[in-house]
C-alpha cells in the first residue's frame, strides 16, 4: 500500500493545536531542500510548537523548509489544526503539507497562512504534468481580517484536496 506523507511545514515559529493524537514515535522532525533547512518542534500531548527556516514552497521548483511529519496509509483523510500563534514575518509561512515523498521537487499540495500577506495560501505542484515536461502548479489565496489563532482543513476525497483556511473567535 502507498504512503501519504502528512506534514506541518513552518519557516518561522508556530504553535498548532492539532485534533488528533501525536504517537512519541510517529511524527519525526526534518528538512527538505538543499541545504537541507534545520528546526525543532517539541509536543506537550496537545500542542506542537515547531520552529524552523528555509527558503520556501516551490522556490524555483522545489521546496526547502523544515517539517514535522507522519506517514500514513494512502486514502481519504481530514486534517483540522488551529494555528495557536505565529511569530514569522515578511515571507514567513506555516501551514499543512501532503506529498508522496521527500523528494524537494515532487508532488505536493500545501495550505499556509503568510505573515507578509496575511493570506491563506493554496500552492499543488505536479511534476512533469504540463506538455513540456516541467511541473505544474496550481496557486491561490484569499485575504484575512485578522492574523492567527486560525483554523487550517484539508480534505482528502479520492485524488481530490479540498482546503480551508478560516479564523474563528475562541
Amino acid at each position: 500500500m502507498s504512503k501519504t506523507i502528512v506534514i506541518f511545514h513552518v519557516l518561522a515559529t508556530l504553535v498548532v493545536a492539532a485534533s488528533f493524537a501525536r504517537a512519541a514515535d510517529a511524527w519525526q522532525g526534518a528538512g527538505i531542500g538543499t541545504p537541507c533547512p534545520t528546526g525543532s518542534d517539541t509536543w506537550d500531548g496537545t500542542t506542537m510548537q515547531i520552529t524552523g527556516a528555509g527558503e520556501g514552497l516551490n522556490v524555483k521548483g522545489k521546496d526547502n523548509v523544515y517539517f514535522v511529519h507522519v506517514a500514513r496509509e494512502a486514502g481519504d483523510f481530514q486534517i483540522v489544526a488551529r494555528l495557536a500563534d505565529f511569530t514569522g514575518e515578511s515571507d514567513s509561512t506555516a501551514g499543512m503539507m501532503v506529498r508522496t515523498g521527500d523528494a524537494a521537487d515532487g508532488p505536493m499540495t500545501s495550505l499556509f497562512f503568510k505573515a507578509k500577506e496575511n493570506t491563506v495560501g493554496w500552492l499543488s505542484r505536479v511534476p512533469g504534468a504540463s506538455s513540456q515536461g516541467a511541473p505544474q502548479v496550481f496557486a491561490s489565496a484569499i485575504p484575512l481580517v485578522k492574523r492567527p489563532p486560525l483554523w487550517l482543513k484539508m480534505v482528502r476525497l479520492g485524488k481530490n484536496f479540498i482546503a480551508d483556511g478560516y479564523g474563528v473567535a475562541d
